[in-house]
């Protein structure tokens, strides 16, 4: 399974594109074995091996900082709280897995995206 993107701001262009990309990347993370440093190198690989963006192998720094930059655009009042909920499940699901992917950082409005997708599993951090 390839998943192939002309550019890293359309991976992050919003909630939904990203979704997409989180869910690819769990589907991945779910079928490596292993603990610690040694999942998150699989991971990183894995990440690597299947997902292309620009004709190029996919990079977690191009792609963090994308998603810091472009997630800042993001209508999150306009966006389906359940699109939230997954968004913000997957993002920590990820970091548990790889410290170094740590994608509610880079998410921009991240606790704000908490408190519009309510629900007690989803409460603010604070």
């Amino acid at each position: 399974m390839k998943m192939q993107v002309q550019d890293y701001k359309d991976m992050v262009a919003t909630p939904e594109a990203h979704l997409e990309f989180l869910r690819h990347a769990t589907q991945l993370a779910e079928g490596i074995e292993g603990t610690g440093q040694d999942v998150a190198r699989k991971l990183n690989t894995a990440l690597r091996e299947s997902i292309e963006v620009a004709g190029q192998p996919f990079t977690q720094a191009r792609h963090l900082v994308q998603l810091e930059r472009h997630s800042d655009g993001w209508d999150l009042e306009a966006t389906k709280p359940e699109i939230l909920r997954e968004v913000i499940q997957l993002s920590e699901g990820l970091k548990a897995v790889d410290e170094g992917l740590d994608l509610p950082h880079f998410t921009t409005g991240f606790e704000w995206m908490r408190e519009l997708a309510g629900g007690p599993e989803i409460a603010p951090s604070r």
